[in-house]
């Protein structure tokens, strides 16, 4: 509870920041209650040479996600560091 008090006016600013972005239709709503959640991510492949991929200079990646490690994307092409590019906005499609 003391953190919610602690925080309620950077959540309120989180609130008013996403209803005025027309792509989310949805709500911020507070989790009190969830408990942790564990992600799996089996590695499908590891690749046999590691060919680290860099955004900045290869804006456009393809390639098939064969993998999670860590902070690492595995895919079929290379390996990208992710969070080398926090803060970066990407566009993932399937």
């Amino acid at each position: 509870d003391q953190l919610i008090e602690e925080f309620a006016p950077k959540i309120q600013t989180i609130r008013e920041e996403f209803s005025q972005n027309l792509e989310f239709n949805e709500t911020v709503e507070l989790l009190e209650n969830e408990l942790p959640s564990e992600f799996v991510y089996p590695v499908e492949q590891y690749p046999e040479k590691i060919k680290s991929l860099n955004l900045d200079k290869t804006p456009k990646i393809r390639g098939v996600l064969q993998g999670i490690k860590g902070q690492y994307l595995i895919f079929d092409i290379g390996v990208i560091n992710i969070r080398k590019y926090t803060g970066y906005e990407l566009i993932v499609r399937a």
